[in-house]
């Protein structure tokens, strides 16, 4: 189901769920050249535009994948220890032409508790610094619940403390270490 969701009409629900949560950060500038915020998340990186723009999902990613980094965005969002209905319908406004399944999917994604343990246990190692870009992109790190559990993922992920500082700086996000 994710993988038809990614890979079909509308771009992808993970370039529309990247793209809704750029919101205001400027994605433009991270599109092109070596390193980076782009470079890190792979075959997303590099593509974000404007707020209009989606990022396109990478012909190689697998439907696992892609399902882990709808669930490390949606999970961030949940960090501040809410997620109203607003905030969800926002969301899946912002994913375009999304269908009845696909909707149900990621509501009940956001509906479920967040269990950070449960999800570090599913991710694999590799996708750590793109797990916690996503998750960075997601959200305003405005709460200390938000700090707290972006923390979390970081350590949980093995992603150094010296890598978070660089995506905050380029994101022009306050350091959390």
């Amino acid at each position: 189901m994710v993988g038809r969701m990614l890979f079909g009409r509308a771009g992808g629900m993970v370039g529309g769920l990247i793209g809704s949560m750029l919101g205001g950060r400027g994605g433009g500038a991270m599109r092109g050249g070596g390193g980076g915020l782009g470079s890190m998340l792979g075959g997303l990186g590099g593509m974000f535009g404007g707020d209009d723009e989606k990022a396109e999902v990478p012909a190689d990613m697998t439907e696992d994948q892609a399902a882990i980094l709808i669930r490390a965005m949606l999970n961030a969002a949940k960090a501040d220890g809410r997620v109203d209905k607003s905030e969800i319908d926002a969301i899946v406004k912002n994913l375009g032409e999304i269908d009845e399944e696909d909707e149900a999917f990621l509501r009940a994604e956001l509906d479920r508790p967040l269990n950070l343990e449960e999800f570090l246990a599913e991710v694999p190692q590799e996708m750590g610094d793109q797990v916690y870009a996503v998750s960075l992109l997601a959200i305003d790190v405005d709460t200390i619940n938000e700090e707290h559990y972006l923390k979390q993922l970081a350590e949980g992920m093995g992603v150094s403390a010296d890598k978070v500082n660089e995506l905050h700086d380029e994101l022009k996000i306050a350091r959390i270490f």
